[in-house]
């Protein structure tokens, strides 16, 4: 199921990265950032439902203040670290990442369609969800 967000997300970067004719980048690397944001906005809003019908707020506990606090940045760089891994070994590596790409050639237009409008509907819920939580819990 990642396999295929992951996949639609990268072709949406390859195709804005031709589209705006620069070579110096294929979208790999935005894909693997855009992803692991997702995933990590999704653990947020389960953490955020969490604090909102149990009370337990796991979030007081990360010292996340301001974006000029060289504290919350070493967090952020702590927290993401694992879910860019994640992304990136799991579906960028060089085989892995070919072989998706000739997997996903082979299907056909109509399964084609369907995973893109999945992926499309996953980054809106995605977001959706965690916007609602968020303001759930103020």
């Amino acid at each position: 199921m990642l396999k295929e967000i992951v996949y639609w997300i990268y072709r949406f970067f390859y195709k804005l990265r031709r589209a705006q004719k620069r070579k110096d980048n294929n979208g790999k690397m935005d894909s693997v950032m855009v992803v692991s944001v997702c995933l990590f906005a999704n653990v947020l809003t389960l953490l955020n439902f969490l604090n909102y019908y149990t009370s337990i707020d796991v979030l007081a506990y990360i010292p996340v203040t301001t974006r000029y606090d060289l504290t919350s940045w070493i967090c952020i760089i702590i927290i993401m670290a694992p879910f860019i891994a994640f992304v990136y070994k799991r579906y960028f590596a060089k085989e892995k990442f070919s072989n998706m790409i000739q997997e996903y050639a082979a299907k056909s237009k109509r399964r084609r369609i369907w995973g893109s409008l999945w992926a499309f509907c996953y980054f809106i819920l995605t977001w959706a969800a965690f916007l609602k939580s968020a303001l759930l819990v103020n």
